[in-house]
């Protein structure tokens, strides 16, 4: 927010703090937690956090919430150590390795987050976004499982966008896939981007083979 916005909001911001404030069940008390935290009261959502996770630790939305306290002040340590807490006591939550995969991208710890992110796209199964993100990770490490995520992506969404990622790394690598690829691809792309993944077809093409 500029300086101009924020008088603007002050006041409905307070009116929301107080009337939650008055709240005592525990839902009431996360959601205060969570304005603390979006408008940077790191402490003041912290203590809450805190006492929320004595009270129903079993709610991955205190962990994640939590998780991202630390995060948004740059806190990176904090916040896997949390989500490995959160992850012992509910493994199976596919959000928790998301987070915790987000998490160690910006640790620049690739192989862990890509080993992360896919135990979260395995868990939620039909998530076309973890399985497309899976895709970019797991590239540096194993193009077989890149490619098969990709595809997995566009499987469950059928978008354009998870399509135009198929393609792009058909060509990359030169999957023999690729021409079925762009030609269901021409169906809902514009030619420009057509276009521009066959000249990135023939540059790769071109490249001598190491």
């Amino acid at each position: 927010l500029t300086e101009a916005q924020r008088p603007a909001i002050e006041k409905p911001v307070d009116e929301l703090l107080a009337s939650l404030k008055s709240g005592t069940d525990n839902n009431t008390q996360l959601l205060l937690a969570d304005v603390y935290r979006w408008h940077e009261n790191w402490q003041q959502a912290d203590d809450i956090y805190q006492g929320l996770l004595s009270k129903m630790p079993e709610n991955p939305d205190v962990w994640l919430n939590l998780a991202d306290n630390y995060r948004a002040q740059q806190r990176e340590q904090e916040a896997i150590d949390t989500l490995d807490k959160a992850i012992e006591r509910l493994p199976d939550n596919a959000a928790l390795h998301y987070s915790k995969s987000l998490t160690l991208v910006r640790l620049n710890d690739k192989e862990q987050a890509a080993n992360e992110i896919e135990k979260a796209a395995n868990m939620a199964k039909n998530n076309s976004y973890f399985w497309y993100l899976n895709g970019v990770l797991q590239e540096e490490f194993s193009v077989d499982k890149a490619v098969k995520s990709f595809e997995q992506a566009y499987l469950i969404s059928g978008a354009p966008e998870q399509l135009y990622a198929v393609c792009d790394i058909y060509i990359r690598y030169d999957n023999p896939k690729t021409d079925e690829c762009l030609a269901e691809l021409e169906k809902v792309a514009p030619s420009y981007v057509i276009d521009q993944l066959k000249q990135k077809r023939a540059l790769t093409s071109a490249k001598p083979k190491s």
